[in-house]
């Protein structure tokens, strides 16, 4: 039986994008639901980090919906052709196949959680 439980000490380290791809998304993330860790068929869950600084760079899922909610701190973010600041108790909606991305202009993290509804492969970014 799939692990039906997943505890932050079970998430080892953090994920990051490589080569092109991280040039555009300088995101760090863990993820504490998906197919692998416990068996969710279409949908991933899990947390994710823009330090100071860094951009996740506009990209679009065509496949997959996406929702992400702000923990703390203050972005830029962008969705389709709109451009607006999220913080904490912010809820984004990005249906499947509009643009997005954020840069975290500020002084501090920008946290939030993030959920994915269908697949995502690298080529997305």
């Amino acid at each position: 039986m799939t692990n039906l439980v997943t505890k932050l000490e079970d998430v080892k380290g953090w994920e990051t994008l490589s080569g092109d791809a991280y040039q555009r998304s300088q995101l760090r993330w863990k993820t504490f639901v998906s197919r692998e860790l416990v068996g969710s068929g279409n949908m991933s869950f899990g947390l994710a980090v823009l330090d100071p600084g860094r951009v996740h760079g506009v990209h679009h899922h065509p496949h997959a919906n996406e929702f992400y909610y702000v923990l703390v701190g203050l972005a830029k973010v962008t969705l389709g052709d709109k451009n607006f600041v999220a913080g904490p108790g912010t809820t984004i909606y990005i249906p499947k196949g509009t643009k997005h991305g954020v840069v975290n202009e500020s002084e501090k993290p920008f946290s939030f959680i993030w959920v994915i509804e269908g697949k995502v492969p690298i080529e997305d970014y």
